[in-house]
Parts: C-alpha cells; structure tokens; sequence
C-alpha cells in the first residue's frame, strides 16, 4: 500500500479513515486524532496491507523526524534543495546511484586535506571502499557509508556557515519548534498507548528490531567539528584531545557560557535528544535490580539499576559511541547510560577514552547510575581561548 493525499482526499479516504482510524491521522500528523481515536476504542495491533500497525507506524515517524534534526541541515535554516551538497538526493533522501554518489565522495574526498577542520570523528570507515567489489552485501554497505561521509559534508559546509554569517534568527528557531513539535507528537501518541503494559512490549520489541533506523547525529558531530576548530587550546595553552570526552564537554561549557554566537542551536540538539531519551526511559524493561559487570579499569565493578535497558544491537558501535558522547556533554544520563551499558559497547576499542572519563567520575563517586552521580561535573570546567 502506498499511502498519499491524492487517493486519501480524491479515492477511497472515507474507508481507508474507517478502517484504519490510527493510521489516518498518523498520517495527518494528527496527534490528538490518533489519541482520541485510541481511546474511543481503535486497536493499535491492526495491520495495513504493508503489514504495519499504529504502534510500528508511530515508533517510524518518530524516527524519521529524529533523523531529520540531526542528519540534515534543516534545522540551521538550509534546505535540502538548495544545498550544493544535495543535487544528487532523490526524492527518498538517498543518492541516485552508487556511481554518481561514489564520484560525488571522491571530488569531496580530494580537498578533505585542505579543509580548515580538525575532523573531530569519522564518520565512517573509508577504508571499507576498497570491500566493494567483493559481494553485493558489501556494496550495499559502501554506498551506505559513502552517503553518510557525503551527508556530513554537507552538514559541516552548513555548520560553517550558520555560525559564521548572519542568520535570520526567528526563521530558525520557528524551524526548531515545528521540528520538536513534530518529533514530540509521535512520542505522546507512544506513551498513551504504553500505558497499556502488553503495548509497551509490543513498542519494545520493534524499537529493538528497527533501531537501525536511527542515523548518525551528524549536526552534533559537526557543531563540534567547528568548536574545535574554533578552540584548539584552553586558557591555560593546552592543546584539546578530541578524544577525550572531558576536553568536549569543557568545549561546549565554554561556548555556552560565553554566549558564542549561533550556540543556540546546541539547545535544539540537546532537546530533540532528550526526545530519544524519553522513549528509552518508556521502554526499558521493568525490574527491581540488575548487576553488570563494566571494566575492570573502573574502580566500581559493579552497578544497580531498576530497570534493564533495552537492547539496541542492531545499533552500530560508532552511532552508540557519538550519542554516548553527546549525552555526557549535554547531560542527558538516561541516554548515557543506555549506550554506555550496551553489551557490544567495547571500553576499549572505541573512539573516545571512555575509561579515563569514568575513572574521573568514579573519584568522586562510589556509584553511578543518577544525574547527580554521572553528570555533576563542574570539576571539568576549565576556560577556553580562541585560536
């Protein structure tokens, strides 16, 4: 079934609207209809001919916006059509071909050494190019990577360029709440039908299964690409170590207490994640306690929960590792802890110096697991200085 508003309004909308209420006004983005619906009596688990239910629909918008705020330039006051980076995205948001988005990479590929960024993260593995010739699995996946590098691109030209040239400011932050309002429509439409515990399971079981779904968090990684560009060095002639998830959060204090320019957009970032925080809290499973064994370079071996996260291992290590980051830095301790406690997140073999990070914090706590345990962390703070 392919749904749209010409044969909702002109075909057989009255029918599609009677039979599958929820879906319609999901589709609307009516939120207060898909309520009033389900309360009135609507069966979430009723399946269109695509086979999906209001429950899986919701949990797919949700993720859709998610990914809009933070894979694409929208939310700095560009449009994905008049990005020089976008002539090559069709309609559905991915690159025409595997040729023409390969040659796209390679003239974007060729000036990367000249850039004025310091790269603060790689997207992806470039290396895995070479693989493509190897099986169509591996294609699928080079091109996949090959249009996260180039959609980075093009969310690092825009970040330059909001922060860097004057910006039509009541634009923007109108952008930002349609975009939140949106997003947030489908988490209330989520948490009114979790109320219903055997709902709930059902939600679990697919944002496991589709968690997939969820894309890089390109705005943040080039927000601060750009702050360490800006400030190499703290007040004290210390060269910053990207590395270190401490040295990123003083980064971003420091641009936040100084009122940097355009800082405001972090704002947004930090509230479309604890959007995502919001729907791990709702559907993490419910137990009185669990023990799990973390590192043994952590001082603490062990820590107490009263719920057990959900497990999100269709969810590559470096998404896992990025939102780890973003979430220390912007204090958002749920979504801290989901990633960090993940059973494929390797201390060791990671981006950043996540046993450094939690060796400071356990220096001055015996446990972790509360916003005042993993994120009270004025002892980071240190002033920074501009290049």
């Amino acid at each position: 079934m392919v749904y749209s508003w010409k044969s909702l309004i002109f075909g057989d909308s009255e029918s599609f609207e009677d039979k599958f209420p929820l879906h319609y006004h999901l589709l609307k983005n009516d939120i207060s209809g898909v309520i009033e619906q389900f309360k009135g009596g609507a069966d979430p688990l009723k399946k269109d001919e695509k086979g999906e239910d209001a429950i899986y629909l919701a949990l797919k918008f949700f993720i859709k916006y998610f990914n809009k705020c933070l894979m694409t330039p929208v939310s700095l006051g560009f449009s994905n059509k008049n990005s020089e980076f976008s002539s090559n995205l069709n309609s559905n948001g991915r690159y025409g071909s595997f040729k023409s988005t390969l040659t796209k990479y390679n003239s974007l590929n060729s000036t990367l050494n000249d850039s004025v960024h310091l790269k603060w993260y790689k997207v992806c593995d470039i290396g895995r190019l070479s693989t493509a010739e190897n099986g169509e699995y591996e294609r699928l996946e080079t091109q996949r990577c090959v249009e996260y590098y180039v959609r980075f691109q093009e969310v690092s030209w825009c970040v330059s360029r909001f922060f860097d040239n004057p910006r039509d400011e009541e634009m923007i932050l109108a952008v930002h709440a349609r975009l939140l309002k949106k997003t947030r429509g489908f988490l209330t439409v989520l948490k009114v039908i979790c109320e219903n515990n055997d709902y709930r399971s059902v939600a679990r079981k697919y944002l496991e299964e589709n968690i997939s779904m969820v894309g890089y968090p390109l705005l943040y990684v080039g927000i601060m690409d750009h702050l360490f560009s800006m400030f190499p060095y703290d007040s004290y002639g210390r060269k910053l170590n990207k590395k270190d998830v401490n040295d990123c959060k003083r980064l971003y204090t420091y641009a936040t207490r100084s009122k940097l320019s355009g800082i405001y957009i972090m704002k947004f970032v930090t509230q479309i994640c604890d959007l995502l925080q919001q729907l791990f809290l709702l559907l993490n499973h419910p137990i009185d306690s669990i023990n799990r064994e973390y590192s043994s370079d952590v001082s603490v071996q062990k820590f107490e929960y009263k719920q057990r996260i959900v497990q999100l291992d269709g969810l590559s290590l470096n998404i896992m590792e990025l939102y780890a980051n973003l979430a220390f830095v912007t204090d958002l301790p749920i979504l801290f802890n989901v990633m960090l406690l993940q059973p494929k997140f390797d201390l060791e073999n990671t981006q950043f110096n996540w046993n450094h990070l939690l060796n400071t914090i356990t220096k001055r706590r015996n446990k972790l697991g509360s916003k005042t345990e993993l994120l009270a962390r004025n002892h980071f703070l240190i002033p920074m200085r501009y290049n």
